[in-house]
């Protein structure tokens, strides 16, 4: 079977794709597990390479788009949904760190250590900008990383989704960085979600 993804050609035998279709939850399955859901608040975030996928639909407008998909679910329940990456961008992972980007933002840092208490640094973590915090962190781990490697004269490999390519800096012209994708309505809640309170 051969898929095609931005112009890139993948070529995959029917054990790999039935391994595929067995191990993966489809849009589609999200949107049935959330859709009869009856909760005040909903956070799903989804650490895996091509997760902003999840968010798209045949329409690229915001807000009541009058389709189905998880985004217009999203919107209609007034979920927050965090994917690890764009749509065809691979979710990293860095030995050193011990985790993928998103989680040693969200959980190491914006949590252990209270980096997400920054607007306005209150001692609350409130869900916005926890989300905001690893959402804007991702990139700039991987720019950290990768002048820590160019530093000690290494170089590090990034996949994007159907290859890896060695990055020596972050200056060659490309956009290496991983960028998650975030959503959430606009309109301010009647509550306030606080997610931590750090000491």
């Amino acid at each position: 079977m051969t898929w095609d993804l931005r112009g890139i050609e993948l070529k995959l035998d029917e054990h790999t794709v039935s391994t595929i279709l067995q191990h993966s939850i489809s849009g589609r399955d999200l949107e049935k597990v959330f859709e009869h859901l009856d909760a005040g608040r909903i956070l799903l975030v989804i650490d895996a390479c091509n997760s902003g996928q999840a968010l798209e639909t045949d329409e690229k407008r915001r807000g009541p788009m009058n389709s189905k998909g998880l985004a217009q679910l999203a919107y209609e329940k007034g979920m927050y949904i965090l994917t690890a990456s764009q749509s065809y961008q691979a979710a990293q992972e860095i030995s050193r760190i011990g985790h993928g980007l998103l989680t040693y933002a969200l959980v190491v840092e914006g949590l252990g250590k209270g980096m997400a208490d920054f607007e306005p640094r209150d001692g609350k973590i409130v869900i916005r900008e926890w989300l905001d915090y690893a959402s804007g962190r991702v990139p700039k781990i991987q720019l950290e990383e990768l002048k820590q490697a160019r530093a000690a004269g290494r170089s590090l490999s990034f996949g994007d989704g159907s290859r890896t390519r060695t990055v020596n800096s972050p200056s060659d012209g490309s956009d290496p960085t991983q960028h998650p994708k975030l959503f959430y309505r606009r309109e301010l809640e009647g509550s306030i979600w606080i997610v931590s309170t750090p000491q």
